[in-house]
């Protein structure tokens, strides 16, 4: 298609394109507000060793004890993609996930290894209130999970979770309303040329 006639059809239709452009920009807003508030929360976990080695599976000199470590962060980071872990967690923070699957929570909570003793956990909440409460279920549940595979296998970690990290996500106002004004802008566009070439079959 000519550049002349583009800019043409444009022209024709430049009602239809800024009258979308608007409708999506006021719907985007409208949607902002009245969705509810979430935030993000953040926090880090430090494992580490205690107590003595009574196995043959981990010798607990430097060496051996940094493998140990290791390997056990890998496991730790599994474990929050356990449902009955993470329904536990949220049940001692007063959290009903009656309404969740098993997949979708399994997906709630998410942990990243960001290094051989490290995990960077984050998860949404409606409040800060619920996101501390989840945070010491999360650290409470993981406590206990140790404590038993200690006993059962006499491997002993302790975990050491920081400061949470609350943060409520927003959205730029005028970036909010300028993406949506150029989304119903371009349906408007294709709508144009959609409607052009109808025109151009019937005739």
């Amino acid at each position: 298609m000519e550049l002349v006639k583009f800019l043409k059809i444009l022209k024709e239709n430049l009602a239809l394109i800024i009258i979308l452009g608007v409708i999506s920009c006021v719907s985007a807003l409208v949607f902002y507000k009245i969705k509810p508030v979430t935030y993000s929360v953040f926090f880090d976990i430090n494992i580490s060793q205690k107590g003595e080695d009574q196995t043959d599976d981990y010798q607990y000199d430097n060496y051996y004890s940094g493998q140990a470590i290791d390997i056990f962060t890998d496991s730790l980071e599994k474990w929050f993609g356990n449902p009955r872990i993470i329904t536990e967690s949220y049940q001692k923070a007063g959290v009903d996930l009656d309404s969740f699957s098993m997949r979708k929570r399994s997906k709630l909570v998410k942990a990243r290894k960001t290094g051989p003793q490290y995990l960077e956990v984050n998860f949404k909440a409606v409040d800060r209130s619920q996101g501390e409460k989840i945070v010491n279920g999360l650290v409470a549940v993981l406590e206990k999970e140790i404590a038993a595979l200690g006993e059962e296998k006499q491997v002993w970690f302790k975990i050491d979770a920081g400061t949470p990290l609350i943060v409520e996500e927003k959205w730029s106002i005028p970036l909010l309303a300028t993406i949506a004004f150029l989304t119903g802008g371009i349906v408007g566009i294709f709508l144009s040329l959609f409607k052009n070439y109808l025109a151009f079959f019937r005739n």
